[in-house]
């Protein structure tokens, strides 16, 4: 998954307002962000879902 930040400018050509964050998948699909673990596919609306990092049992 990676996190794009553009910013949006105004009218006027000045400095925009926020930047705008998109999410897409390597390949290329669009995501949208539901909470902080929860991804929307958009083209097929299906939900990916992180899960938290495992850590390996000492041998």
């Amino acid at each position: 998954m990676h996190e794009f930040q553009e910013s949006t400018p105004c009218a006027e050509g000045l400095a925009g307002t926020e930047p705008v964050t998109t999410y897409k998948l390597a390949i290329g699909d669009r995501v949208n962000k539901l909470d902080d673990n929860s991804f929307l596919l958009v083209q097929t609306g299906v939900t990916l879902t992180r899960e938290p990092a495992t850590s390996s049992a000492p041998s």
